[in-house]
Parts: structure tokens; sequence; C-alpha cells
């Protein structure tokens, strides 16, 4: 009886474990941009990069575990947070990660496609995306960012439009060693 225990409780976790894989692989197929988290330690410098102020409203688009909109609402109380997210499991990652930190009442995970997403209310935009995204989002930015929105990219910039600044983070994790920023 034990064995059976045993057996049925390692075939569950291995389940499990397919399940997870292939809902990772199904997100790298449908999205166009892995699932790559910013490393903690930048998170500062981004949110410093980004100006929030009271009433500032921002978007953190492939907002993968949230880890950039909790430390912006730690920091701006008054901000509404909005993270767009087409991977299953990083929404889930997302809410999961608000809700520890006791901000799911002031942050929004919408599962969703960053593209159709409207941003004509964003004050604040923040992406960690790959070069054929930002070069595809950048018509959509200049279109529907109203004046003086403010853009932070990390690692890849836009193509055309030239950064008001570039914020180089030499130490710590080779990931989110650029941070290129925008005025709209």
């Amino acid at each position: 009886m034990l064995l059976i225990s045993l057996l049925s409780i390692s075939l569950l976790v291995l389940l499990l474990i397919l399940l997870v894989d292939f809902l990772y692989l199904w997100s790298l197929l449908m999205t166009r941009s892995p699932f790559i988290p910013i490393p903690q330690e930048r998170v500062s410098a981004i949110i410093s990069s980004l100006g929030l102020v009271d009433g500032s409203t921002l978007y953190d688009l492939g907002c993968g575990e949230g880890r950039v909109l909790i430390g912006a609402a730690e920091v701006c109380a008054s901000a509404k947070c909005v993270g767009v997210e087409k991977s299953p499991i990083a929404v889930f990652l997302a809410r999961r990660a608000c809700k520890k930190a006791g901000m799911s009442s002031r942050i929004s995970i919408i599962s969703g496609n960053i593209f159709s997403q409207d941003l004509s209310d964003a004050t604040h935009v923040f992406c960690y995306l790959y070069p054929g995204m930002m070069s595809d989002l950048e018509s959509k930015f200049t279109d529907e960012l109203q004046h003086g929105a403010r853009l932070v990219s990390a690692d890849f910039p836009l193509p055309t439009k030239e950064p008001k600044e570039v914020v180089a983070l030499v130490d710590g994790s080779p990931l989110g060693r650029k941070l290129f920023v925008y005025d709209f």
C-alpha cells in the first residue's frame, strides 16, 4: 500500500513537471520574447529612471513575475501599476508575487497581448523585450503615448528614436546593463 502511494505521488510530480515544461515551451513559441526576469538588483535603477510621481500610470509590457511593478508600487504609493503579460506561467507568478507583497489591490496584471493593449493613459512604460519587438512597438508608442510620457527599456533600444539618456549599470548581473530612457 505504501509503495502504491509513493508511486502515485511520483507520477503526480512527474505530470506536474511535464505540464510546467509544456507551458514554458508554449509560452516561448507563442510569445516573441522568452520569459527572462530582470535582475532584482536592477529594479531600483529602473524605478529611478522612470521618475514616477503622484498620479503616475505605469505599464510594464511583458511584466514577467511583476518585480518592477511591485518595486514601483512600494516607491510611489499613488501610482497605478499595470502589467501586461502573455505567458500564462508569468501571469500566475506575477499575481502570486503581488499577493505575497500585499499589492494585489494596487497592481493589475493583464493576461494579454502587448500589441493590443491601449497605452493612451500611460504616463510611464517599462519594457525588457527583444529588439524585434521593440522595433514593432516603436510606432505604437509614438501613436498611443501621451505627450510627456516616459519609456524605459532595458538592454534593447528603440531602432529610430534617440534616447534622452542611456544609463549604464556595470556591476552585478550581465542582464539589464543598459537602460534606454525616452520622453515622448
